[in-house]
């Protein structure tokens, strides 16, 4: 956000003809933290009811966002990690929209970050959580 704030004197002139906002968070969670060998899905995220073991796993899917005039991304896909051979899982999360005529660039960001850490947050399990050191 210091960042947006240092460029925000330059956007001003061309906020007006911005016609799509975006932030993207891109997470990679090693399997090995959760004392895992392979993808157990139900073992790190909350909304998943998978117990068996899983090879690949790749899902992505939307949610309406009607305060941020746009939509929640979520993709999470099986990966390895290309320097140690570690699994992991890569989660995007992505809100895209647009500002309302009466809200600025920074309020619709401000906006869409609380939006992204709230379902981060809810979309992991407890153990996770604990894993990671959340005090939550």
């Amino acid at each position: 956000m210091r960042f947006f704030h240092l460029i925000s004197e330059d956007i001003k002139e061309i906020s007006n003809k911005v016609n799509q906002l975006e932030i993207t968070f891109i997470d990679h969670i090693l399997i090995k933290d959760f004392g895992l060998n392979n993808y157990v899905l139900n073992e790190i995220f909350s909304d998943f009811k998978i117990k068996q073991e899983l090879r690949n796993f790749d899902c992505s899917f939307s949610i309406p966002q009607e305060d941020l005039n746009g939509n929640l991304n979520l993709s999470i896909k099986t990966a390895m990690n290309i320097s140690d051979q570690n699994k992991i899982i890569i989660c995007e999360s992505t809100c895209r929209g647009n500002k309302r005529a009466d809200e600025t660039l920074n309020t619709w960001y401000h906006k869409a970050h609380e939006v992204l850490l709230e379902n981060f947050i809810d979309f992991f399990t407890d153990k996770s959580k604990k894993v990671w050191g959340s005090k939550q």
